[in-house]
């Protein structure tokens, strides 16, 4: 067992904690003073807890996100953004794996939003078909990008090599800027675009 000794809090720490609105607020204050103090005693104390008894904390975990679904997905929410803004391109790598690899949960989720979300859904039809219509140069050729619809290979879908609504770049709805890809690529290419890809 780790033992805590009792040890004075520095001016800061004192005044911070003297500060708080409640008594509620002022324990609670307390208590992160004094795990932040011995924040690697508590660690290792939770560790040798873990080592000594798995299941036992296992089985607290789960009951404790049973009974609080919502602090779990916020909790969820928050890590991901922090991955998502340490590192983009692995947070972007992740997300293409799973949706590989989760393929019909994904349709599925994707179904119930839409279905939930019907004015979002049509806001972000109208954005696109928006986008769409000012992409559309006057002198398109609507022969040529009709036929390269109607030859489109199975299993491949319709992509603008250079997205319609890309991040730094915008391309035109012409035949010259379309390409086949198969659907599972086009659905992680998402409005990304580089110039080796076109």
């Amino acid at each position: 067992m780790v033992c805590i000794t009792r040890e004075p809090y520095d001016d800061a720490t004192l005044a911070w904690i003297a500060t708080a609105d409640s008594p509620e607020e002022k324990e609670r204050r307390k208590q992160r003073a004094k795990y932040l103090r011995h924040k690697e005693r508590y660690k290792a104390r939770a560790r040798q807890r873990y080592v000594d008894d798995p299941q036992k904390i296992l089985d607290r975990n789960n009951k404790w996100r049973t009974a609080n679904p919502e602090q779990v997905s916020e909790g969820k929410l928050a890590w991901e953004r922090q991955d998502k803004l340490k590192d983009p391109e692995k947070y972007r790598e992740k997300q293409r794996l799973y949706h590989l690899n989760n393929k019909d949960k994904v349709a599925t989720r994707g179904k119930k939003w839409r279905q939930e979300n019907p004015g979002k859904n049509c806001a972000k039809t109208a954005r696109r078909k928006a986008a769409l219509l000012q992409r559309t140069p006057a002198w398109v050729d609507h022969d040529a990008i009709n036929f390269f619809y109607e030859c489109r290979p199975a299993g491949c879908e319709v992509d603008h090599i250079i997205p319609l609504q890309g991040k730094y770049i915008s391309g035109l709805h012409i035949a010259e800027n379309l390409q086949w890809l198969p659907r599972d690529q086009n659905r992680t290419k998402f409005n990304k675009w580089s110039a080796e890809c076109g």
